[in-house]
């Protein structure tokens, strides 16, 4: 059987974001609670926004304090807000960390839960306030996903939270709020996209469904990214990855990610990693690993992006991982020294990384699962 879980309203397009007042008409919402990148604070854009829901006669409040990778605190902090407003609703503008945290604070408003009883393997089923979600990069697909990533601040343990009462109520997805996203955020949001899409379509619970949107996003993104990291300001480009992400963050959210996502959050938990950074880091040596062991969908994909022509598996999956490793080289990521991480405390961290590594599932749906042993191997292999 194919499950599905999507937002109920999706619109695409330039300024989709300003169809906000008429979709919290359609949801009988009047109160919303605006959860903001604190990029956005005094921009032209929010300003825009506030004058239509003025208009609408929507009484908003905005909440700025979102943290790069959510904590505990903060959201609990945006909890105190929503209760303070008596919000009915939530809207999420900004990347990842934005939608993250709305999402988060939505659930809470409602339920007395905590990020720690509701993570992984606890299937979030609760209902909480209609989460509006409008992203401004192209990477997370946060807008159409039940995933949610957080940090305890207390443990710094990073907390995976899963389940269908994470579902975003609607998404606007406008790629103009992205032309300002830097060439580093671009890079780190895009491997994640592309990565979002890649695992989706060569996991073990792909589905007919899943694989459609992932062949979609893999042409998009694979196209789109390399065409951003040469020029920033190409138009088409932008609005190509912001589909994609989309495209790519429906797909694994009803089919699972693999063994990347599997092993980063335990490495951006130790290191304070961005997350989508710490994708870029992981996915050359995971999907090596992989393509050495199960090159057949691997191959699928390089036929999908048109990079072989070739009929046998191994040859063809080769080819992937070439153009794998040279979008990445195209990214210019910073290593894990050049983040000034102490290799000895990096070495000291790989077990317990590595032991980690299974708790949210993704690297059971990969196409090779590693053992403790490989996946040791792999953390040291991406030391630089």
């Amino acid at each position: 059987m194919i499950s599905i879980t999507a937002p109920n309203i999706v619109r695409i397009g330039a300024n989709a974001s300003l169809e906000l007042a008429d979709v919290l008409m359609i949801l009988g919402c009047e109160r919303p609670l605006l959860v903001v990148d604190p990029h956005f604070k005094n921009s032209g854009f929010i300003k825009r926004l506030e004058q239509t829901l003025s208009e609408a006669h929507k009484s908003a409040s905005f909440f700025y304090d979102v943290v790069p990778d959510p904590t505990s605190i903060s959201v609990e902090s945006g909890v105190v807000q929503a209760h303070a407003h008596t919000a009915d609703c939530i809207v999420a503008i900004g990347g990842g960390s934005a939608i993250d945290t709305a999402k988060a604070i939505g659930l809470l408003a409602k339920h007395q839960l905590t990020l720690r009883s509701i993570s992984a393997p606890y299937r979030v089923i609760e209902k909480g306030l209609p989460v509006i979600a409008i992203p401004t990069t192209a990477g997370t697909g946060s807008e159409a996903t039940r995933f949610c990533l957080f940090t305890d601040s207390a443990t710094h343990d990073k907390l995976v939270c899963i389940g269908e009462g994470f579902m975003p109520t609607a998404a606007l997805i406008d790629h103009t709020l992205t032309f300002s996203v830097p060439a580093s955020v671009t890079a780190h949001t895009g491997i994640d996209a592309f990565t979002h899409a890649l695992e989706a379509y060569v996991g073990r619970k792909a589905n007919a469904i899943s694989v459609l949107q992932a062949e979609k996003a893999l042409k998009l993104i694979g196209k789109a990214l390399p065409a951003l990291m040469s020029d920033l300001s190409n138009e088409r480009a932008r609005e190509d990855m912001m589909l994609g992400s989309y495209l790519a963050g429906n797909s694994f959210s009803n089919s699972g990610l693999a063994l990347a996502h599997g092993m980063s959050a335990p490495l951006g938990g130790a290191f304070n990693i961005p997350h989508g950074l710490a994708i870029g880091l992981l996915i050359p040596e995971t999907t090596r690993f992989s393509i050495a062991r199960t090159p057949n969908p691997y191959a699928r994909v390089a036929h999908l992006l048109e990079l072989s022509k070739s009929n046998d598996d191994a040859e063809a999956a080769r080819s992937f991982m070439t153009w794998l490793d040279e979008v990445n080289k195209a990214l210019a990521l910073p290593t894990l020294s050049k983040l000034g991480i102490d290799q000895k405390s990096y070495f000291n961290a790989i077990e317990k990384m590595a032991v980690e590594t299974p708790r949210s599932g993704a690297a059971a749906n990969n196409p090779a699962i590693p053992s403790l042993g490989e996946t040791v191997e792999l953390f040291k292999k991406i030391w630089r």
